[in-house]
């Protein structure tokens, strides 16, 4: 029986995955995110992911009297994509939602990664 062959692709997101894997000190509902803390009006956090270019970053700031917009941007160098008007609490909502969504789509992406490689080259999965 002829083994199928191996796509050179899957060692590479094998060895990210593992990179990424790398145990740190768990923060409860925060897996894997860049935090700001809140402070003057800012809060911001990034998305998880191996390339800057790729990593999406949600900032909130105050908009005028008692309201607050969140900008998205896309890498480093992207034009922020601002949200509708809303309250402190709900723009700091609204981050946390979009940066845990991005959480468990990596999360979901990297074990059908794993998954994938695993049943390509035989060997038992990590998950």
């Amino acid at each position: 029986m002829a083994l199928a062959p191996v796509d050179p692709h899957d060692y590479a997101f094998a060895a990210i995955s593992q990179i990424l894997d790398q145990p740190e000190a768990p923060r409860p509902g925060l897996t894997g995110v860049a935090i700001t803390p809140v402070e003057d009006d800012v809060y911001s956090r990034s998305s998880p992911g191996p390339f800057d270019a790729i990593r999406v970053k949600w900032t909130t700031r105050a908009a005028s009297n008692d309201d607050y917009v969140v900008d998205e941007t896309v890498g480093g160098n992207s034009i922020a994509v601002t949200s509708r008007r809303m309250t402190r609490e709900a723009a700091i909502r609204f981050v946390d939602d979009r940066a845990n969504e991005a959480q468990q789509r990596f999360d979901q992406l990297r074990n059908e990664m794993i998954a994938n490689l695993a049943a390509r080259t035989g060997t038992p999965s990590l998950l």
